[in-house]
């Protein structure tokens, strides 16, 4: 099909996508490289909320987590978005290997941990394996596995 017919078609997105098959869903991709890490089409929705909700504000300054662990996973669990204590945003400044972790996380890129918030490895950020550790713990027990084996593509965790 040529790039003219291809442009007839920009009225009708699912058309469009259907003959672009290579295109990417994922809007996560267009996370802007460095802060503030809010998409261009949620920036005035989120600084509206913002300026309402000072108490409960979103930190722009950390990329977001809305999910983390393996697409594939055969345990979803479902729970609160988590919030950023004021000591946390330092932690990630310290840990940039960590960020880069999350942001691989939003973009489904294959990892050796893809639940990195109890990846044993120096990079992660402690207050994170401390919180999700004894929320697994239980779940983990039911099933026999240890709450550090876990993550290894067993379970997504959305907020």
């Amino acid at each position: 099909m040529t790039n003219a017919a291809i442009n007839r078609l920009d009225w009708h997105p699912r058309s469009y996508r259907a003959l672009r098959p290579k295109m990417n869903p994922n809007p996560w991709h267009y996370l802007p490289p460095k802060p503030l890490y809010v998409l261009s089409e949620d920036q005035d929705k989120i600084e509206k909320f913002n300026s309402k909700n000072q108490e409960h504000a979103l930190n722009l300054n950390v990329i977001p987590v809305p999910f983390v662990g393996s697409k594939d996973a055969p345990v979803l669990l479902l729970g609160n978005i988590a919030g950023v204590g004021p000591h946390e945003e330092e932690g990630y400044k310290k840990r940039p290997a960590y960020a880069d972790r999350m942001r691989n996380n939003l973009l489904h890129a294959p990892s050796p941990y893809p639940f990195f918030p109890l990846d044993p490895g120096p990079d992660t950020i402690p207050s994170h394996r401390e919180w999700w550790t004894p929320k697994l713990e239980c779940l983990c027990n039911q099933f026999g596995i240890a709450v550090s084996a876990t993550p290894n593509r067993r379970l997504l965790a959305l907020f």
